[in-house]
C-alpha cells in the first residue's frame, strides 16, 4: 500500500466515517429525548383517562349497595349481583381496560392499613350455569388487596388518582390505573372504584410514534450524509437541512397529534360508556317530551349528569339523546332525551322547561356525526374535532344505553371542548419546535464544521499531493546523483570510488562463506600514442567502446570499474583462477577486434594487458589490488596483449 493510500484512509475516510457517525447519533439522540417527552405526554393523557373513566364509574354506581356486602357470604345476595354485573359492564364496553373493581378500607384493626375487595370484574361464570358461584370469584368480597400502589389507593380516597405500576423498562409501565371515590349524600367515602388499564394498548399507541422516530432519524443521517458532499453548495445544504428536519417533525407531530386525538377519544368513550351504564334504561324510556321534565326520571339522569360534569374538569356536556321514530324519520334523525345540566334561574328548586337548552323531543341532526348514529349498537366517538356552531369545537364520545334484554333505547355523548385539547397539542408543538430548532442549529453547525474540516483536508490533501511530486522529484535526483557519483561519465561503469567500497563488500562476503573471489587489472597498451596520433576524441571514443565490451562479456554478478585514465578492473565474485583467466581473455579477445569491425585505420593496434590475482582469506583490499596492478605490469614486460596470473 503507498503512503497515499494509508493517508487517506486513516486520516480523510475514517474520520469522515466517525464524524457522519457522531452525527447520526446526536440525532437518535435528540430525537429519543422527543420520544421521552411525548411518551410522557400520552401517559399522561392515559392515566387522565383512566381517573376519568373511574370518576364517572364512581358517580353512577348505587352506594347503597355497598355496605351491603361485606364478605364472601354475600355473593348470593343482590347486591352483590348488581355490583358484579356493574363492573362487569364497565370492563367488556371499554376494550383497553382489563379490570375495574371496588375497594374499600379493612374494618379489622390488623388489615386498619390495607384494602380489601368487594368486587371485580374477573370474576365469571365458569361452568356456565347462570349462577355466580365462589369458585367463579377471582378475589372474594373481603379478601385483602395486594398492590404497592396503598398511598395513591389512599389519597383517592379524598380525590381521583392515578398510578402507573413500576416497570423494568422505563418506557413501558406494566399497567396504568385510574382511581375515584364512592361517595355517599353526607360527603363520607364508602369505597373506591380502581380502573386499569393494560401495557399492551400502551405498547400499541406508542408504536406509530416509534415507527416515525426511525423513519425521521433514518432519513436525516441520509441526508447528512449526502448533504456532506454538497462542499461547494453549503447555504444551500444548510437550507435543505433545516426544511427537511421542520418537515420531518411536521410528519411527527402529526402522528403524536393523532395519538393525543385517540387518547382523548377513548376518554370521552370512556367517560360515555361508564354514564350509559350508571342511567336507569327505564328512566330514559319514561321520557318524552318537555312536560316529562318536571318528573322525578328527568331529574335524577340530569343530576346525575350534573354530578360527572362536576367531577370531570375535561368534560364541558354530557347528554341522553335517541332516535328519533317519527313518521318520516331517516337513521341519522336523533332527539334530545336529556340535555345538559342547566341551572335553576329563578331559583323554585326545580328546572323548568324554559331554563332547558334543548327539551326532551327537540331534533337532531346527526347525519354530520356519523360515529354519533353507529353509538346506537356499539360505543365510539368522533374522528377528529368537530366544529359544532354556535358550540365550542369539541370531540364527543358516545355510548349506548340498553334496558334489560340487551336493547337499545338512547345513547350517552360526552363533549370534551377543543380549548382542552388544544392545550395538550400547544405543549407539544412547542417541545417540537425547541427540539426542531435546537437540531436544525446542531446540524448547521455540524455540518458547517465538517464542511470546514473537509476544505482543510481538501487543502493538506493537494499539499500532500504537492509534497509527493517534491519528494519524487527528490527520489529521483537522489537516484540519479547517486549513480553519477557511482558511475563514470565517459564509459558509463563505475568509478574508483565506487570500485573500493564494493570490493571490500565483496572481500567481506568471500570471507563470511569461504568462497573464491577474483580481481582483473586492465590496462590499454600504447593508449598515449593513440591519442597523440588520433586525437583524444578517438580516444574517448576507444575508451566508451572498451568499458561497452568489458560491460557486455561480464556476468551479472560481476562488476566492472574505471579507475584511471586508461585502466579498468573488474571483480570477479564466485570466481576461482582457471575462471578467472577465462573472463580475462574473453575481455582482450572481444575488445582486439573493435576497431577492425567499426573499420578504424588499419594502423591502429588496441592490445589489452590484463592482471589476475585471487583473494587470499584475511588480506587486506590494498594487497589485493596491488598484487592485481603487478602482476597486470608482469603481462605488460612480457610483451603486452596477455593476461598474467601468478
Amino acid at each position: 500500500m503507498t503512503l497515499r493510500k494509508f493517508f487517506d484512509l486513516s486520516t480523510g475516510n475514517k474520520n469522515s466515517r466517525l464524524g457522519f457517525k457522531l452525527i447520526s447519533l446526536g440525532i437518535l439522540i435528540s430525537l429519543f429525548l422527543l420520544y421521552l417527552v411525548s411518551t410522557h405526554l400520552i401517559f399522561n393523557e392515559i392515566r387522565r383517562r383512566a381517573k376519568s373513566v373511574a370518576i364517572a364509574t364512581a358517580t353512577s354506581i348505587n352506594s347503597a349497595e355497598l355496605n351491603r356486602v361485606r364478605d364472601e357470604d354475600d355473593i348470593d345476595s343482590d347486591s352483590f349481583r348488581y355490583l358484579q354485573s356493574y363492573v362487569q359492564q364497565g370492563d367488556e364496553a371499554n376494550s383497553d381496560v382489563c379490570n375495574v373493581f371496588i375497594l374499600r378500607k379493612s374494618n379489622d384493626d390488623e388489615k386498619a392499613k390495607y384494602y380489601e375487595y368487594i368486587v371485580d370484574s374477573t370474576t365469571s361464570d365458569k361452568n356456565c350455569n347462570g349462577i355466580i358461584e365462589q369458585e367463579d370469584i377471582f378475589n372474594l368480597p373481603g379478601s385483602k388487596y395486594q398492590d404497592i400502589a396503598l398511598s395513591e389507593i389512599s389519597n383517592s380516597s379524598c380525590h381521583p388518582t392515578s398510578y402507573s405500576e413500576p416497570s423494568w423498562n422505563m418506557l413501558y409501565p406494566n399497567s396504568i390505573f385510574g382511581f375515584a371515590p364512592v361517595k355517599n349524600k353526607e360527603g363520607e367515602t364508602l369505597a373506591i372504584i380502581g380502573i386499569e388499564i393494560t401495557a399492551e394498548m400502551v405498547q400499541k399507541k406508542l408504536i406509530r410514534f416509534q415507527f416515525a422516530i426511525v423513519i425521521v432519524w433514518t432519513v436525516l443521517s441520509l441526508l447528512i450524509f449526502i448533504l456532506s458532499k454538497f462542499r461547494k453548495m453549503k447555504w444551500i445544504a444548510f437550507i435543505i437541512v433545516s426544511l427537511t428536519i421542520m418537515a420531518l417533525f411536521i410528519f411527527m407531530y402529526m402522528i403524536a397529534r393523532r395519538v393525543v386525538i385517540d387518547e382523548i377519544r377513548q376518554q370521552a368513550m370512556g367517560v360515555a360508556i361508564a354514564t350509559a351504564v350508571g342511567i336507569e334504561a327505564d328512566d330514559v324510556t319514561a321520557i318524552h317530551n318537555a312536560k316529562d321534565i318536571p318528573k322525578e326520571e328527568f331529574q335524577n339522569i340530569q343530576k346525575f349528569m350534573a354530578r360527572i360534569c362536576e367531577s370531570n374538569q375535561d368534560v364541558q356536556f354530557i347528554y341522553v339523546m335517541r332516535r328519533s321514530y317519527k313518521k318520516g324519520s331517516k337513521p341519522t334523525d336523533f332527539e334530545y332525551v336529556v340535555d345538559e345540566a342547566e341551572l335553576d334561574d329563578n331559583d323554585n328548586g326545580i328546572v323548568d322547561p324554559g331554563e332547558v337548552s334543548n327539551v326532551p323531543g327537540t331534533y337532531y341532526d346527526a347525519s354530520a356525526f356519523p360515529n354519533l348514529v353507529k353509538a346506537w349498537y356499539r360505543p365510539g366517538a368522533d374522528d377528529e374535532i368537530t366544529p359544532d356552531p354556535p358550540y365550542p369545537d369539541l370531540i364527543s364520545g358516545y355510548a349506548p344505553i340498553k334496558n334489560k334484554n340487551g336493547r337499545t333505547i338512547g345513547i350517552v355523548g360526552v363533549d370534551i371542548i377543543a380549548e382542552t385539547i388544544e392545550k395538550k397539542l400547544i405543549a407539544l408543538r412547542t417541545v417540537i419546535s425547541i427540539v426542531w430548532l435546537t437540531m436544525s442549529i446542531m446540524a448547521i453547525v455540524i455540518l458547517r464544521l465538517f464542511f470546514q474540516k473537509q476544505q482543510l483536508l481538501d487543502e493538506r490533501e493537494q499539499l500532500i499531493q504537492q509534497l509527493f511530486k517534491v519528494s519524487s522529484v527528490l527520489d529521483e535526483n537522489r537516484l540519479k546523483y547517486k549513480k553519477l557519483s557511482q558511475t563514470d561519465d565517459l564509459t558509463a561503469l563505475f568509478n574508483s570510488r565506487h570500485f573500493h567500497y564494493q570490493l571490500v563488500s565483496e572481500m567481506e562476503r568471500a570471507k563470511r562463506y569461504n568462497h573464491p573471489l577474483a580481481l582483473l587489472m586492465i590496462d590499454i597498451d600504447n593508449f598515449k600514442q593513440i591519442n597523440d596520433k588520433f586525437g583524444h576524441q578517438a580516444g574517448d571514443e576507444m575508451l566508451m567502446k572498451i568499458g561497452k565490451t568489458i560491460k557486455t562479456t561480464m556476468r551479472k554478478s560481476d562488476s566492472a570499474y574505471r579507475i584511471g585514465g586508461e585502466e579498468f578492473t573488474v571483480i570477479l565474485p564466485e570466481t576461482n583462477s582457471d575462471q578467472a583467466l577465462l573472463a580475462a581473455e574473453r575481455i582482450r579477445e572481444e575488445c582486439a577486434t573493435l576497431f577492425n569491425k567499426n573499420n578504424e585505420p588499419q594502423s591502429c593496434t588496441l592490445t589489452l594487458s590484463i592482471g589476475i590475482t585471487l583473494y587470499d582469506t584475511g588480506e587486506d583490499p590494498k594487497a589485493l589490488i596491488c598484487r592485481a596492478d603487478m602482476n597486470m605490469y608482469k603481462a605488460k614486460k612480457q610483451g603486452k596483449n596477455r593476461s598474467f596470473l601468478d
